[in-house]
């Protein structure tokens, strides 16, 4: 659509403001600037239509209750200012707002009562009465469907209320296990802060920095770690969390605010290690939330922020409003101008600090959206569709690869400026990665179901003629290669390649990387089924690996040899050929295996399978009969532990046949309901390209000439194999397909 409308002859800067106002309103907020950098008309339209960003920085959160309408108001440290919301939202007064899940589901508590709203819609959800008193605190696992309650009076307790999967919840709360009481002696939890959820378990902070953590996935006795441990200095408070590198970390205020400390926990010691600096980061503590976030704000970088304001910000009456999953605050009345990016020499409003400070409120910080974008505000004057084409090139080569279809929107100069720049977005479906050698470099091909088209990418990397990739990460930018008694860790964009100690076995046939616990696990077959675990230090240095192997069983469990093991819920499971699953647990200091009871099997024979999860955090396995066909779809019912066909895919595509299998979600029309396979009907076109990286968005740009990038129709004809569930043995077969071997689907959209 927005290739198409780029083709549109007529001068969009030249319509009147109120149509290019009406247009504004039907994108997505981030887009604005780059309308406003174009020409003087879209600055007067965007000034009709004024807005905060209301994802910059997590917000302070308040509630306020009158009558049966609750008023929620966001505080935000960029703007410094406080934006009140009216909802219609029956709260009980008194409502403690326990946590948030993406800032607009709430999960509030009153006495014998937990309670679920949606601060947009103002619907309700009641969760079941609970016969203990009041939770102290509670945290809402969206993934799994469950709510778990915490009550610190005389020890702790925990439990758990579980969504159905017709939406409804499960009759009662359900009680975790419990901890032996002599042990209540050595644990005293703290009042400041909220449980956080970890790798499948619940860890509690302790007033001295003790963690209690349950293990939920296999509801085992808790444990507390650093039992005998203090630390050497006295603090108020203590605030746990979760970085965005998936760590466990901790900051501790001391009397008065003064000082602050961060904390790191070492998972292979189980101790806690001060950090020194946040690296260019944000911490928002002082309530029961914690959060660290990163920021291209400068004189946000660095600082930990608490919930006490020097002075009383503006108040602004605003609508929240959701476009594409971008939350902005729109003025009711009136007209607030939006202030330009601040700089360096911002006056801060709010009580901040750098490590060695702080301070303390009892108010919820959380965050308002998904994305974590800076938005600057462009003042330029100037009418930028009069440049010359070569200087809007320029333009163009330095913005994100999905905004130049909206500057192709609006003037013929701008379209002939992207005609300069070709390029072939790299995130539009998952693509078949497979690699050769020439002397002493490997060129990478990737195919793309969508294009149809092989693009060839010429790299530094020297990885030996009999490497096998085994599997990728960081969005398929990073490969584990396979050798004899040796894996490789290689970057597919700067030809980096790092070496990991060396293995006891003749090699892995699978491997499976864990970006963000910075774990690699890798999987033997060929004499028996043993597992190891290699664990990635702070300094970027692997350690070495730690084996376990299982047990001989009968009957024998014969690994698929089609597919790498999967992890799902902080473990790893491997698939059987008959259908049966193996469960690995490779905690640094509990290791095992385990062969489930159920599933029984899939019921009957198939010549490959592949394990995945699905988009909705499903376990689900593929597998195909003899030459390709029939293909049938299964996922394993939680409650009964069996595999269950699926009929249909409800509109998404699967991305199978290699060691590696994706389900996406997709607009594609002649892409949906599809299963694709790594056999192509002919080779196609290949091009040469570099592979290039703006804003966390990949894209293929030709070396050479200029290769157009069509958008494909609705009825396309597809070049590789596919099969719709249900087609049966009338499906085309594999006779005549040629298999690109080996090869792996790759997925850069999460790049």
């Amino acid at each position: 659509m927005m290739e198409e409308a780029a083709s549109q002859k007529r001068d969009w800067s030249s319509l009147s403001e109120d149509v290019l106002a009406e247009i504004l309103r039907r994108i997505k907020w981030s887009g604005h600037p780059s309308f406003g950098l174009v020409c003087r008309r879209w600055q007067s339209a965007r000034a009709l239509s004024p807005f905060y960003p209301a994802w910059i920085t997590p917000l302070l959160l308040t509630a306020v209750t009158a009558g049966t309408t609750a008023s929620f108001r966001y505080y935000s440290p960029y703007y410094h200012k406080t934006f009140k919301f009216d909802t219609k939202l029956a709260a009980p007064p008194g409502a403690k707002i326990f946590c948030a899940t993406g800032g607009l589901q709430l999960t509030l508590g009153t006495r014998k009562k937990v309670i679920i709203a949606d601060i947009g819609t103002g619907a309700v959800c009641e969760l079941p009465p609970t016969s203990r008193t009041k939770f102290d605190f509670a945290v809402h696992d969206d993934s799994v469907g469950k709510v778990y309650g915490v009550k610190l009076a005389d020890g702790v307790d925990v439990s758990h209320a579980t969504r159905l999967r017709n939406s409804e919840w499960s009759v009662g709360w359900e009680v975790c296990n419990l901890m032996d009481q002599h042990n209540y002696t050595f644990f005293t939890p703290s009042p400041d802060c909220s449980p956080v959820l970890h790798d499948s378990s619940l860890y509690i902070m302790g007033t001295n920095g003790q963690l209690l953590v349950y293990n939920l996935k296999h509801n085992r006795r808790p444990q507390i770690f650093g039992k005998h441990r203090r630390f050497r200095f006295k603090f108020k408070a203590c605030y746990l969390f979760e970085c965005d590198q998936r760590e466990l970390m901790a900051a501790m205020v001391g009397h008065r605010g003064t000082p602050v400390n961060v904390f790191k926990l070492n998972k292979r010691t189980m101790e806690w290690e001060k950090t020194e600096s946040l690296d260019g980061s944000s911490l928002f503590t002082g309530t029961p939330t914690t959060m660290m976030k990163r920021t291209n704000i400068k004189w946000m970088q660095d600082k930990i922020f608490l919930p006490r304001l020097f002075d009383r910000p503006e108040t602004i009456v605003v609508d929240l409003v959701q476009r594409d999953n971008e939350l902005a605050f729109v003025p009711k009345l009136g007209f607030t101008h939006l202030p330009t990016a601040k700089d360096e020499n911002h006056g801060i409003h709010m009580w901040t600090c750098e490590l060695g400070h702080g301070g303390t409120n009892q108010r919820v910080v959380l965050e308002l959206s998904v994305d974590n974008l800076a938005m600057v505000v462009a003042s330029q004057e100037r009418d930028w569709s009069s440049l010359a084409v070569d200087v809007l090139a320029q333009i163009s080569s330095r913005v994100r690869w999905s905004s130049l279809p909206s500057f192709g929107l609006v003037c013929r100069q701008w379209q002939s400026a992207r005609a300069l720049s070709p390029f072939y977005p790299a995130w539009i479906t998952p693509l078949l990665l497979n690699a050769t050698n020439v002397g002493t470099s490997t060129s990478f091909r990737c195919y793309s179901p969508y294009y149809h088209k092989n693009f060839k990418i010429d790299t530094k990397l020297e990885v030996p003629p009999r490497a096998k990739i085994l599997c990728t990460a960081a969005g398929g930018l990073r490969l584990a290669l396979g050798l004899p008694y040796k894996v490789l860790s290689a970057e597919l964009g700067t030809g980096d390649m790092n070496v990991l100690p060396p293995i006891s076995k003749p090699g892995f046939n699978f491997a499976v990387y864990d970006d963000n616990a910075g774990r690699m696990y890798g999987v033997e077959t060929s004499s028996g089924l043993s597992a190891s675990l290699a664990i990635r230090h702070s300094n970027g240095e692997w350690g070495q690996w730690e084996e376990c192997d299982m047990m001989d069983v009968d009957p024998p469990f014969t690994v698929s040899s089609n597919c790498n093991p999967l992890l799902h819920d902080g473990s790893l499971y491997i698939l059987g050929e008959d259908g049966r699953l193996v469960v690995y647990n490779g905690g640094s200091h509990d290791q095992w295996f385990e062969i489930l009871e159920k599933p029984h099997g899939f019921g009957f024979k198939c010549e490959n399978s592949y394990l995945f999860e699905s988009d909705q955090h499903e376990l689900m396995a593929i597998f195909a009969g003899h030459h390709g066909t029939p293909v049938n779809v299964v996922k394993l019912n939680k409650h009964t532990m069996e595999w269950e066909k699926t009929e249909s895919l409800k509109g998404r595509t699967l991305f199978t046949g290699t060691l590696t299998t994706m389900m996406k979600t997709t607009n594609i029309k002649g892409m949906q309901d599809k299963v694709f396979l790594p056999g192509l009907i002919d080779w196609r076109e290949t091009i040469h390209v570099d592979l290039v990286q703006r804003d966390n968005e990949l894209a293929f740009v030709p070396k050479l000439g200029f290769s157009h990038s069509t958008m494909q129709d609705d009825n396309y004809d597809t070049n590789i194999w596919t099969y719709e569930l249900g087609q049966g043995e009338e499906a085309r077969a594999f006779w005549g397909i040629h298999r690109v071997d080996p090869s792996i689907w790759i997925d850069f959209s999460s790049s």
